[in-house]
């Protein structure tokens, strides 16, 4: 089965869409913590994104591997 990616695409934006202004702004610093935050949303969206195409059911952690 073919799943488009394109609807989950809206989450990263949307994160970026808050973010963005902030960092630009210096009402928040992007440090590895803020980094490892937005990998480990990009990592469990794309397991959620594999699971709903009939994948394995995913196994979220809270670190990347």
């Amino acid at each position: 089965m073919e799943l488009s990616s394109a609807p989950m695409n809206r989450v990263p934006l949307a994160m970026e869409d808050v973010l963005l202004p902030c960092l630009q702004q210096v009402q928040l610093i992007f440090d590895s913590l803020l980094n490892d935050i937005r990998l480990l949303t990009a990592d469990h969206l794309n397991a959620l994104i594999d699971h709903a195409a009939c994948g394995p059911e995913p196994q979220l952690s809270s670190s990347r591997t």
